[in-house]
């Protein structure tokens, strides 16, 4: 007898809900979030400087800021992205003024 007829007969067994299982403890606690995205939004630190200010790696600062303000600081934020942009700008390249 095949091992499928065989199940069919017997009547199911309800089955149990899974155990939800352990969470992480968040690497950073709820102000050093709110604190990273202080500085991520003003500007004024990159997410890497962000990670190293709390001795963590950037995925877990990229994991604690707003999905929805990544990436948005550059953009009409008065912030030049290039790494020669302030002096590109001095000399009134059109790229940068």
């Amino acid at each position: 007898m095949p091992a499928r007829a065989h199940r069919r007969q017997h009547p199911r067994r309800p089955r149990r809900r899974p155990r939800p299982r352990p969470r992480r403890r968040p690497r950073l606690t709820v102000e050093q979030a709110a604190r990273a995205q202080q500085l991520y939004d003003a500007g004024t630190h990159t997410v890497a400087a962000i990670a190293a200010l709390f001795d963590v790696p950037r995925s877990t600062v990229y994991g604690h800021l707003d999905p929805d303000r990544i990436g948005d600081r550059h953009a009409g934020a008065g912030r030049v992205c290039h790494p020669e942009g302030d002096r590109l700008a001095d000399e009134g390249h059109e790229s940068f003024t």
